[in-house]
């Protein structure tokens, strides 16, 4: 079936990319770690769980709307013009407005406020980021583009940390070099769109901007809820841990990159399903995914918590060894998160139910936010407290996703008999 070698072909193009993200990522972590030290370390994690709620602010749901619009629209090169240049000027409104924002929060913020080139590097990274086209790409499901791409751009960015940065002194270097490799995928991106495809940029009606800040805000909700699952605990832990070392704010920086890194595992699959589900509403494919993704997902789980020592020694050092446990406990979050990724995004959204798929983002949000401010306040927000919390959230999500899938199969077996009969 085309459709079934179509989604193998992108799902192996997403693997690729989630290899050289492992690549690169565990190339510069353990250097990083080492050559920065715990304090100089803990700037950069914390900075970047700041940047983390911007970058999702920036997105605003526009990847996910876009994937689904250019796959909706794919052949028609006028609907595809609309679509791109809608998004594009808003990315741009939108970094504007972030920009805004970041002055304030420096303000109020200590740590930024001392580092504040850091900072404003830092989030010229995102909106490059932020501005890449890969939505084209992924509603059109040519992932390979998007592999030759990133490879280069990662490539030039960790080569000059590599080369230049060797001690605390050259941190504000590290966000430098990750701008330069942005940029060099906004550049590359952009010259594909133009080139290869022929999409130009149209000037698009007030009204088309409105309907597609409606659409993309469902997904940005759905992004916002999912950010506060980490970003927000690393935030509320520096707050709780005030008189503790700041190299244990790098334990569960580096726990949450480590169980990050299997999480992206679910990546490729995810996105190459969506733009098939999109078209085909192929249940089958996905009980087949599950049924052969689970046990692997088990066998990972055991896998992640046994070897937390060697992990945490391989991405941290051996200054960091103390926080292993950290990797023990985040574990069996891995055992709810593959099938609540698999049958979020790509199925719910898929079929239109961009409501369930917030609702079930929000549902785990708001017991996220609520738990942790509970513990924050009553002195019971711990790193041992705060692993707990998350596995817990990932438990809910997936709980409240069944939930809405299980209807929604119920609802489209019934449709398929009707037809037959």
């Amino acid at each position: 079936m085309a459709s079934h070698k179509r989604f193998v072909k992108n799902t192996f193009y997403q693997y690729a990319i989630q290899i050289a993200k492992y690549f690169f990522q565990f190339i510069t972590l353990p250097y990083l770690t080492r050559v920065l030290g715990p304090d100089a370390f803990a700037v950069r994690v914390y900075v970047l769980s700041v940047m983390n709620f911007l970058q999702a602010f920036l997105d605003f749901g526009f990847n996910s709307y876009g994937i689904r619009a250019i796959a909706e629209a794919r052949g028609n090169k006028d609907a595809e013009e609309q679509e791109m240049s809608a998004i594009e000027l808003l990315r741009v409104v939108f970094c504007l407005i972030g920009a805004v924002a970041l002055v304030l929060l420096i303000q109020i913020i200590p740590m930024l406020k001392a580092n504040q080139l850091y900072t404003w590097l830092a989030y010229l990274t995102i909106c490059a980021k932020a501005t890449i086209p890969d939505f084209i790409f992924q509603g059109k499901e040519e992932m390979e583009v998007m592999t030759k791409r990133f490879v280069i751009s990662e490539s030039v960015a960790t080569g000059l940390i590599l080369l230049v940065v060797h001690s605390a002194a050259d941190l504000v270097l590290v966000p430098s070099f990750e701008l330069a490799g942005s940029v060099v995928a906004l550049v590359w991106s952009w010259h594909y769109v133009f080139k290869h495809y022929g999409l130009s940029f149209k000037r698009v009606s007030r009204e088309k901007i409105n309907a597609v800040v409606q659409s993309s805000f469902i997904f940005f909700i759905a992004t916002a809820a999912t950010t506060v699952f980490s970003s927000l605990t690393t935030v509320f832990l520096g707050l709780s841990m005030s008189h503790a070392t700041p190299a244990e704010i790098s334990y569960w920086s580096i726990a949450v990159t480590a169980s990050g890194a299997i999480q992206a595992l679910y990546a490729p699959i995810a996105n190459s399903l969506y733009p098939h589900m999109v078209k085909n509403h192929d249940f089958g494919l996905l009980k087949t995914l599950l049924l052969i993704g689970m046990p692997v997902d088990i066998i990972g789980t055991a896998a992640f918590a046994m070897l937390s020592n060697l992990e945490m020694s391989i991405l941290g050092g051996p200054e960091y060894l103390p926080g292993a446990y950290v990797m023990t406990l985040i574990a069996p979050l891995f055992l709810f998160s593959f099938p609540a990724t698999l049958i979020g995004y790509p199925v719910l959204a898929a079929f239109g139910e961009d409501r369930k798929l917030t609702t079930s983002s929000v549902s785990a949000a708001i017991f996220n936010m609520v738990a942790i401010t509970i513990l924050l306040f009553t002195g019971n927000l711990t790193l041992r407290s705060a692993c707990i919390l998350r596995c817990c959230t990932e438990a809910v999500l997936l709980l409240v996703r069944v939930y809405y899938v299980v209807g929604l199969w119920r609802e489209h077996r019934g449709d398929a008999s009707a037809a037959r009969a």
